[in-house]
């Protein structure tokens, strides 16, 4: 190891940062009782100018409309976490890297999660439903954004609760950052006027 290499052990609950003759130079005894954030992912499969959305069949969420997606796994990386999420729920599989184009804060089950959207190409295949989702339909993304998380959307949720209304903007901003990224028209309020 270089002079002025650090090395970081981690143990259980301890994680110590030494120093090159391997000496503590940092420790903390603890870690939280629970992760900070939890870690998902979510994916805009494209085809013909369209995502695929899925209706979701149980959960916190049963009947709504949204991207193909799920939590991490122990062990996996975030881009196998969005490609096995994508197989499981679609039987789809990408033609095309994934590109990261967003991420989002949710709250999701209790638990604070970060949440990282890519983009990819599904332009081949059926649909082949998992459990957790009674339908799936291919949507024009603009057309999403506004059906399912407009201003008046977002305020009828309200009244469940600020946590449920901040979310479903989280999820907005993240439509909004994929469209930009395509290219296309967003927020209809950040459209500027003639």
């Amino acid at each position: 190891m270089p002079a002025n290499a650090c090395a970081f052990a981690f143990d259980a609950f301890a994680v110590r940062a030494c120093g090159p003759d391997n000496h503590d130079v940092t420790e903390i005894e603890t870690a939280p009782a629970t992760p900070l954030f939890a870690l998902s992912s979510a994916l805009f499969a494209e085809r013909d100018g369209e995502i695929l959305i899925l209706k979701r069949a149980a959960g916190a969420v049963t009947g709504g409309w949204y991207l193909p997606g799920g939590a991490l796994d122990a062990g996996e990386d975030i881009v196998a976490c969005a490609r096995r999420e994508l197989f499981e729920e679609t039987g789809l599989v990408p033609s095309t890297p994934l590109t990261c184009v967003a991420v989002a804060h949710m709250r999701v089950y209790g638990h604070d999660s970060l949440q990282v959207l890519y983009a990819c190409g599904c332009p081949e295949g059926d649909v082949v439903l998992s459990d957790e989702h009674s339908a799936a339909r291919w949507v024009d993304p603009i057309a999403y954004r506004e059906r399912y998380f407009s201003d008046d959307v977002i305020e009828g949720f309200a009244g469940g609760g600020a946590g449920t209304a901040t979310m479903l903007r989280n999820i907005r901003d993240a439509i909004d950052a994929f469209l930009d990224w395509r290219g296309l028209p967003g927020d209809p309020a950040a459209v500027a006027a003639p």
